[in-house]
């Protein structure tokens, strides 16, 4: 039997009857971002008992066992920081109202409260994780600290996911806790049963049917969107505001795209193509902020592209930037990537493309792999330039054509190409797509257009559409810098 059951919540809602929640009227208190990055296994893990697949930490050890009639699931992060156990309940034990059964539930427990409940965004659902401490068992040791958080289950009951830890690794463990439970998604909107072969001919066969043309009309029908990015907080008020970004998609010249007068346009830069530019500004800790300008251009026949991102840093206001530039270029399968890391030293990368004639050969792509994780070769058939793969959702739209689909990307972070997958499908009044990238999920609600009306990101934070005058009223009123 797990020895971690003895005083865990899962444990009680297995013994029980159903619980009548206590109501509590108060919004959850706003949450810091998480501070730093949870390394993935870049692997996604099923729990078929669960019905969800999610991603964890790497070095983390899953097993599950049956113990009279409950099947639970459990977790254990690296360096022994903690363990999650997992188990599927019914709805009549959750009756609707998960967030008040988590904390009558550490009530049960003896527990009391402990870190402010933090918001997060659970395959494209809104949750909160509740804390709390038990005394400690012995003088001088550690106190047991006990996290929950129940989120809807398809197609019926709920997920019950419950940390155990103590105060003395606390921080580590909820890092990777709440990092765990941002990678849940649900298996119907998962691309893990296609293997990565069939979602990378599902995605050569979506570029051959959305041509010139109809690229066109995707750019031209994009224009200008304004962004805020932000930690959900429980309210407006409440939601700690993480940076903005503007986006600009339209039909141009390479020459356009960077600022050029047309007389002093080289040839490639008088080729017809499609244009993006994105402009955002990020709110660090301390005061430091991050601006950045991302220019993408691809040509009509999506054999050559060019991008250019540049970010500086700044410690405060008027401070002297740390400048951060990448630059790339490719024809067909010749592609070169330049990176400049502030006063550093230039840095030039190959990475590595391969052509092939006719109906492009994925033997070598491996189905046992994970939709995100890239084999040494990767065929130029299946790479999907920077600016296209950052106007995928509404690519995906234009096609109107559900599914699984992978894509080979050059990867900024990883400074090479990996293939990363996308799941599409239908939602209740639009479109839902779910990323799986190297750096976690990424979930999509958008409309029938293909605009994004909420994109979760792996971390909890979350991207949402909003008009200039109320992103500048809503900074004023917290005191934010605006631009």
């Amino acid at each position: 039997m797990l020895p971690l059951l003895a005083t865990s919540i899962v444990a009680v809602l297995a013994a029980q009857d159903p619980v009548s929640p206590a109501a509590r009227p108060d919004v959850p208190a706003r949450p810091s971002p998480i501070a730093e990055p949870v390394e993935r296994a870049r692997r996604l893990v099923e729990i078929p008992h669960l019905g969800v697949f999610l991603e964890p930490p790497l070095g983390a050890i899953t097993s599950t066992q049956t113990l009279d009639h409950a099947t639970i699931s459990a977790m254990k992060f690296p360096d022994g920081v903690g363990t999650v156990l997992m188990q599927k309940r019914p709805e009549e034990i959750v009756r609707g109202r998960p967030a008040s059964l988590q904390r009558t539930m550490l009530q049960t427990l003896g527990t009391k409260p402990h870190h402010r409940p933090t918001p997060l965004s659970i395959a494209g659902r809104d949750a909160t994780v509740d804390y709390g401490i038990l005394p400690a068992p012995d003088a001088g040791a550690a106190a047991p600290v006990r996290g929950v958080c129940i989120i809807p289950a398809r197609p019926d009951g709920y997920v019950v996911f419950e940390l155990v830890t103590d105060e003395l690794s606390f921080d580590d463990a909820r890092l990777l806790f709440e990092g765990l439970l941002t990678s849940v998604t649900d298996r119907e909107l998962d691309a893990q049963d296609h293997s990565v072969a069939d979602a990378l001919h599902a995605g050569v066969e979506l570029l051959l049917e959305v041509d010139a043309d109809a690229m066109h009309r995707v750019f031209a029908e994009y224009g200008e969107r304004l962004e805020r990015l932000f930690v959900p907080g429980g309210s407006l008020a409440e939601d700690n505001e993480a940076g903005y970004r503007r986006l600009k998609a339209w039909n141009g010249t390479r020459g356009e795209l960077v600022g050029k007068q047309a007389r002093s346009w080289t040839p490639s830069e008088r080729e017809e193509g499609f244009c993006l530019r994105s402009e955002a500004k990020l709110l660090l800790e301390n005061g430091a902020t991050a601006t950045s300008e991302s220019l993408f251009f691809v040509s009509r026949d999506r054999r050559s592209e060019f991008w250019s991102v540049e970010i500086a840093i700044r410690s405060r206001p008027r401070a002297r930037p740390d400048i951060w530039r990448e630059h790339g270029q490719r024809n067909w399968d010749d592609m070169s990537v330049f990176i400049q890391p502030g006063a550093g030293s230039l840095t030039v990368l190959e990475p590595r493309i391969e052509s092939s004639s006719g109906r492009p050969s994925l033997d070598r792509l491996s189905s046992a792999a994970g939709p995100h994780v890239a084999e040494p070769d990767i065929r130029v058939e299946t790479y999907l330039s920077r600016g296209l793969w950052e106007m995928l959702p509404a690519i995906l739209a234009e096609a109107a054509k559900p599914g699984a689909f992978a894509f080979a990307v050059y990867d900024s972070d990883k400074e090479s190409v990996k293939v990363q997958g996308a799941r599409f499908g239908k939602a209740d009044d639009g479109w839902r797509l779910v990323i799986n990238s190297t750096t976690g999920l990424k979930t999509y609600d958008l409309d029938d257009a293909g605009s994004a009306r909420r994109i979760a990101l792996p971390d909890g934070r979350v991207w949402e559409p909003i008009e200039a005058d109320a992103l500048r009223d809503l900074y004023r009123r917290k005191g934010l810098p605006t631009d």
